[in-house]
């Protein structure tokens, strides 16, 4: 079993300092580093040299960024990019605010953890039609279809299929297209990925 290893924003820096260093020094359980929790209060930029150590030791990297309704929330994922090295955004939605870090997320090919349920939750968008998820489909940017916490937001995956589908007009293709990129984005060593791809495949 693989794990991703979280550091919370809104805990101490040397709590952060800790939870890297328990990643690192167990990578044979811990696959991936995480940042997420209240971005408007702290600047990614501050954990820079966190995220660069455990990138350097070989830890796969994904940043909670461009969530929340904020001038400054796509300049976040761009820094998450740029500055933490994140591969994943988890949310990264806010980028539609700023054509140019959308074209940078696009060309680089950094997938969006996109929830929609979840979104409109937390309010990021007022409603589900004012979700960007197409026009972030339809730029070329990746995104993959995630359900964000269950037990907190009592939701589960089919529910933002349902969503998508019936407000966004998503089709079969359109979901495949979507899983298609979150194989491929995902962490999982290519062998076991490979396992997967051949039940999911089999069974659909």
């Amino acid at each position: 079993m693989l794990f991703r290893s979280i550091v919370q924003r809104i805990k101490p820096y040397a709590v952060a300092e800790k939870v890297v260093d328990f990643a690192i020094d167990h990578k044979d359980s811990f696959i991936a580093l995480d940042l997420a929790d209240d971005e408007s209060q702290f600047d990614p930029k501050i954990f820079a040299p966190l995220f660069q150590k455990a990138k350097k030791a070989g830890l796969h990297i994904t940043v909670h960024s461009g969530e929340i309704p904020n001038d400054k929330a796509a300049s976040w994922v761009k820094d998450s990019i740029e500055v933490l090295g994140a591969e994943r955004i988890g949310h990264g939605i806010q980028i539609v605010r700023d054509i140019n870090i959308l074209n940078l997320v696009r060309d680089k090919k950094v997938p969006l953890e996109v929830c929609p349920i979840s979104n409109y939750l937390t309010q990021s968008f007022p409603t589900y039609e004012a979700h960007p998820v197409r026009q972030l489909l339809n730029a070329g940017v990746l995104i993959t279809i995630n359900t964000d916490d269950p037990g907190v937001f009592a939701t589960t995956l089919s529910d933002d299929y349902e969503v998508l589908h019936r407000v966004h007009g998503f089709t079969a293709e359109d979901f495949a297209r979507c899983n298609q990129i979150a194989y491929e984005a995902s962490f999982i060593p290519e062998k076991e990925k490979a396992v997967f791809k051949k039940e999911f495949f089999k069974h659909g």
